[in-house]
């Protein structure tokens, strides 16, 4: 209570302004740099207990927390001339960097009446970002391209494209990705009226800009039009990859024409297909632009008259309105890969989303009586992750503890099933329909499969597929131990033992694949590991998750051991460590 009285009595004085600079930098160490346009900012430490009103009566009176903001000048400097005496937190923060540290002691400040604290250094690391500049046909630089990054990532099914920054170029062509993680990435520029489109809700372009029209194809850095031939740009570091430089081609541009295969009208009273559009979009595009890339109909029939040589992904989909006024788009077809280099018409068979319920049961009691039996954890969540590379688009149901689950709304595709927060000793044996080959582990939803059904009475309900999705789980799981050594008999520490799965009829997922690091001894443990067959090697060093590559896996199989792993633990699988030269010469 003493210092709360004291406190009040201090703020209740007459005081004299204090004032705060500095300067804001960024850069290694001994490589510094100024840095302008940060926002600074100077927040009280603690905010003071409200008093109580006059005369005891009404409301306390609120506490006032006055805090200070600038943004740094074109050389980096910032002030705070009059700020009242007090205890502040100093903050730096600018977009495309990491929050600043101070060169005091700490980011505390405590300032005294008419004191005046100079010298403050604010350092910000700048995030990995990728930089470059779009050039036009001509060499002439393009305001409002729109640049993507996509990480590069490594699947089993082969190399996939995962949209992790956007931006516009400025009005000297140049832009800035950041927002990266270290790693390897695609970088495509497009320029059109139609790649403008999604921009225009978040931001506001200026009134002066030219139209682009129907633009120029995307290029791929450095100059391929396809996907096949861009030139992967690692990151690897926080500071700038520079000279990511595109420049556009003298595009060819043809017509495309969609027409819909629409699916069996509803019962009467049955809410059907309305609103069905159709979008045309780049490849690895999030799902929830799509409706910022529709294309005109005409009379049935959706085109685009002039469209840039190039990838796209054509995907149907249904606009709809909520209680709330916003707009949203639900795919209603599985979306299809289409190359521009001629005229061409494509159709898309269109499907009413649906209804999934499923269970999920215990190999050794819930399969055999086809009731589920098992107990859960709370927390348990059903995902389907779609399982093509073009797009991404999940679902996810939360499980109860008797091992229910439902899907609301799926679309069609072909998805991976995947079960969250099971025991580590817990994995999937099989998942699918009823007519499908559940060893796959995968959902397919098509124009005919699973069969589905109204539900409802006097009013149909909503529909829902009549083959529920089952999950079998299985407890059946191994312990895989060995050493690894190098070609001199020594043991090999902190390498990377990965064990890929071989078995034709189990399906090559992320979740089969089991990895771990050698210790100072050169012994590893892979615990849990399911029953089948597998091949073991040992990497000297490895990027990020290449083991997952189909291709990666075909050249080093031969260099790895077979496994088979069996009911009883497996002990003494001894690995020979793989060189970062053998590497090498399997990636040529």
């Amino acid at each position: 209570m003493t210092w709360i009285l004291a406190l009040l009595f201090w703020l209740a004085a007459p005081q004299t302004p204090a004032g705060v600079s500095g300067v804001t930098i960024t850069g290694r160490a001994g490589e510094e740099t100024l840095l302008s346009s940060v926002r600074v900012r100077l927040t009280p430490e603690f905010a003071i207990p409200a008093a109580p009103a006059a005369g005891g009566a009404g409301p306390a009176a609120r506490a006032t927390v006055v805090a200070y903001e600038v943004d740094s000048d074109a050389d980096g400097n910032f002030a705070f001339p009059s700020i009242a005496p007090g205890r502040y937190v100093i903050s730096a923060e600018k977009e495309g960097y990491f929050r600043g540290e101070t060169s005091t002691a700490s980011a505390h400040l405590n300032i005294a009446e008419r004191q005046t604290l100079d010298g403050i250094t604010l350092k910000l690391s700048a995030l990995p970002a990728i930089t470059g500049i779009v050039y036009g046909p001509g060499g002439r630089p393009l305001t409002a391209s729109t640049v993507r990054a996509y990480r590069v990532q490594f699947t089993p099914r082969g190399r996939q494209l995962s949209l992790s920054s956007t931006a516009l170029t400025n009005e000297r062509g140049e832009y800035r990705l950041f927002h990266l993680s270290t790693g390897s990435y695609v970088v495509t520029a497009s320029y059109g009226d139609r790649w403008l489109r999604p921009w225009t809700s978040t931001i506001r372009l200026s009134e002066n800009l030219p139209s682009q029209d129907d633009g120029y194809s995307t290029v791929y850095y450095t100059s391929s039009l396809t996907s096949a031939g861009a030139t992967v740009v690692p990151v690897v570091d926080e500071n700038d990859t520079s000279n990511i430089n595109i420049t556009f081609r003298d595009s060819r541009y043809f017509k495309l024409s969609i027409q819909l295969i629409t699916p069996p009208a509803p019962p009467p009273g049955c809410p059907g297909l309305e609103n069905v559009g159709v979008a045309v979009m780049p490849r690895g595009s999030d799902l929830g632009s799509a409706l910022d890339y529709r294309v005109e109909n005409h009379q049935g029939i959706f085109s685009v008259d002039r469209l840039p040589e190039g990838e796209y992904i054509v995907v149907a989909l249904r606009d709809s309105v909520d209680g709330q006024g916003k707009r949203s788009a639900t795919i209603v077809s599985d979306p299809q890969e289409i190359k521009i280099a001629k005229d061409t018409e494509v159709k898309i068979p269109v499907i009413l989303p649906f209804d999934v319920p499923g269970s999920i049961t215990l190999a050794s009691l819930g399969a055999r009586s086809g009731v589920p039996s098992l107990a859960l954890p709370r927390g348990v969540q059903l995902q389907l992750i779609r399982a093509d590379n073009l797009m991404n688009q999940i679902y996810l149901a939360n499980v109860d503890p008797g091992g229910n689950f439902y899907l609301k709304d799926v679309s069609p595709g072909t998805y991976d099933v995947l079960v969250h927060g099971l025991p580590p000793d817990v994995f999937i044996s099989d998942a699918g329909f009823s007519t499908s080959n559940r060893r796959l582990i995968q959902a397919t939803i098509d124009f005919t499969r699973p069969s589905r059904d109204w539900i409802g009475t006097e009013k149909c309900l909503n529909l829902t597929s009549r083959d529920p999705l089952r999950v079998t789980l299985s407890t059946m799981s191994v312990m895989v131990s060995g050493t690894v050594s190098g070609y001199d008999g020594r043991k090999a520490m902190n390498a990377l033992v990965v064990l890929a799965p071989t078995d034709p009829t189990v399906p090559a997922r992320k979740d089969r694949f089991f990895t771990t690091v050698s210790d100072s001894t050169g012994a590893f443990q892979l615990p849990n590991v399911p029953r089948g067959m597998y091949v073991a090697y040992a990497l000297e060093s490895a990027d990020s998750d290449i083991y997952f590559d189909s291709v990666f896996n075909s050249h080093i199989g031969p260099k790895g051991l077979p496994v088979n792993v069996v009911a009883s633990s497996l002990s003494n699988v001894n690995l020979t460590l793989i060189t970062v030269n053998e590497l090498k010469n399997i990636a040529r």
